[in-house]
């Protein structure tokens, strides 16, 4: 009888042990078709992977490697370059429906010559960047999942209007590109709107900030106050906006380290970065640390 029992329960390990390796490698099968479905992103679900995975990737030698890698190409590529700017136009528009197709066509006027080998070589190279980064940082499939599935089409129409010129043949693609950028634009104001629907207060908070930001011409103060009005309006924790800002500032300056020979400039930004990384969130100094921390952002960005 306890032959029996060994015997069942030998039976019962080794089938566990064997359903553990088939879901084992299953699994990493699966892994590996979505690292090698990054190499087929467009541009967009990239950019938001991307910057869904720095902050873990900031964590390691090898992520910063790669972080730099990612920089360096865009920078090298002067056609991503161009449609990065056009993605950060579209994703910043905030003007009424009626005018806002006048700002968007001019946009795209400027990359008219883009050069569609050019840019889908460099997207193509910055997939197989983010393919190495989620690698090397061990990130959940699920992970990646998720954010390539949560990236708004939009960009892909984006993408089709500015690489597809206009046919006869490719007009009611044109149309259907331009409509998802419509709805983009409409469903962010919505958001916003929806949050303050029933609240006097907000909306009259939302009526002020515009006709402050009407007044500013600094572009950086009107991205912060932006930026501060939304994470508010959202609850969101300000210790992500102040991270968000110290990380952009983080990754300008290592960037202006590796591109810059003149030694007394990578000894000022060598000891910038020391004294910002150990700049930890303070919700008492909150206020003003975000004001220098975009500030900053803002010069680095014109010295780069």
């Amino acid at each position: 009888m306890k032959s029996n029992i060994n015997e069942i329960d030998t039976l019962e390990k080794v089938r566990n042990e064997f359903n553990r390796l088939v879901t084992e490698k299953i699994e990493k099968h699966k892994y590996n078709d979505v690292l090698e479905n990054i190499n087929t992103l467009g541009l967009g679900k990239i950019r938001n992977l991307y910057e869904s995975i720095s902050d873990i990737m900031l964590e390691s030698d090898n992520g910063i490697k790669i972080m730099r890698k990612y920089v360096k190409t865009i920078k090298e590529n002067k056609d991503l370059k161009k449609v990065f700017s056009f993605y950060d136009f579209i994703d910043k528009l905030n003007v009424d429906t009626d005018s806002r197709w006048n700002y968007i066509n001019e946009g795209l006027k400027c990359l008219e010559n883009i050069d569609k080998h050019s840019f889908k070589k460099g997207v193509k190279e910055l997939g197989n960047i983010v393919s190495e980064g989620v690698k090397t940082s061990n990130i959940a499939r699920s992970t990646i999942e998720e954010c390539i599935n949560s990236t708004n089409n939009v960009y892909e129409s984006v993408d089709f209007l500015i690489l597809e010129k206009p046919t006869l043949k490719n007009i009611n693609e044109r149309i259907n590109a331009k409509c998802v950028i419509d709805s983009f634009l409409d469903n962010k104001t919505i958001i916003v709107k929806e949050s303050c629907i029933n609240n006097k207060t907000n909306k009259e908070l939302i009526s002020e900030i515009n006709e402050e930001l009407s007044e500013i011409n600094e572009s950086w103060m009107k991205e912060l106050i932006e930026d501060i009005t939304l994470n508010n309006l959202s609850n969101k924790d300000n210790k992500i906006l102040f991270e968000n800002y110290k990380n952009d500032c983080l990754m300008i300056i290592e960037n202006i380290i590796n591109n810059n020979d003149e030694i007394e400039d990578k000894s000022k930004m060598f000891s910038l970065k020391e004294k910002l990384s150990v700049k930890e969130y303070n919700a008492d100094s909150f206020n003003n640390d975000i004001i220098n921390l975009a500030e900053l952002k803002s010069t680095l960005k014109y010295e780069n």
